[in-house]
């Protein structure tokens, strides 16, 4: 249940709790019922710690609010409102790789949004599209780079935020001498900064996040 239920929580911060906005996006398509004992098992637990990352649309913070604001965000609002869980954002400065490294160690409970991985799979899905990462090849303006497989990136050198999901699967493609990783935020600046300075060919980076910043496509 509270696998199933991780993006779920009234939002509190400052220690206050808050009434969280954007339940009223979210749809279902078959309602989802819970027991009084679920219930008051849910409402008995600690709030769960969150991490997120900057990749909008499916999270971004908003310093105007000083809180989270996205999909993800709303989707934690609506499962608040159906549930009575609680949660609140660690929203200390920290890196993807230092956000992924508290929930292993237990300092965090959740990290938003989740990449694909089998390892997730295996503890259960809230939505298969939810999760889909689909990765983008990102190089600067003019260059005429031909990547036809994930093979041929074995010849350049290839950038990609540390700790995310597909840096093992990049090991085991691109020499390491040419791989570079780097601790940023999922918003990738400073993996922008080096491919616009010539420090490396090519971006690996997410798809959707990379569309959803302001970061156009043209500007490379």
């Amino acid at each position: 249940m509270q696998r199933a239920l991780v993006c779920a929580a009234l939002l509190i911060q400052a220690g206050s709790a808050m009434a969280c906005d954007g339940a009223e996006r979210i749809r279902l398509r078959t309602p989802v019922k819970l027991s009084a004992q679920e219930r008051a098992q849910l409402g008995a637990m600690p709030p769960l710690r969150i991490v997120a990352v900057d990749a909008p649309p499916m999270m971004q913070y908003d310093a105007d609010l000083g809180t989270y604001v996205g999909i993800s965000a709303d989707v934690l609002c609506f499962m608040a409102r159906e549930t009575g869980l609680r949660y609140e954002y660690i929203t200390a400065p920290q890196t993807v790789a230092e956000k992924i490294q508290q929930v292993q160690q237990g300092k965090a409970d959740v990290l938003v949004p989740l990449s694909r991985q089998p390892e997730r799979e295996r503890e259960g899905l809230f939505t298969a599209p939810y999760y889909e990462s689909h990765y983008a090849v990102i190089a600067r303006k003019g260059r005429r780079l031909s990547i036809r497989t994930s093979e041929d990136l074995a010849q350049y050198r290839v950038g990609v935020v540390r700790g995310v999901a597909l840096e093992p699967i990049l090991r085991g493609i691109v020499p390491s001498a040419q791989l570079h990783s780097f601790d940023t935020s999922v918003d990738g600046l400073s993996l922008f900064r080096a491919l616009r300075s010539d420090a490396i060919d090519l971006a690996v980076f997410n798809r959707d996040f990379f569309l959803g910043k302001a970061l156009p496509p043209r500007a490379f």
